[in-house]
């Protein structure tokens, strides 16, 4: 199909770094405030 599974792979990379970064982050200092 020409699908190029390394750009795929890459996309994927940015989403879960821009989606879990913030997210990590959040969770740290929640548990930090919480704590």
């Amino acid at each position: 199909m020409g699908i190029d599974f390394s750009l795929i792979a890459g996309f994927v990379s940015l989403g879960l770094i821009f989606i879990a970064g913030p997210a990590v982050i959040f969770i740290v200092f929640a548990r930090r405030g919480a704590l």
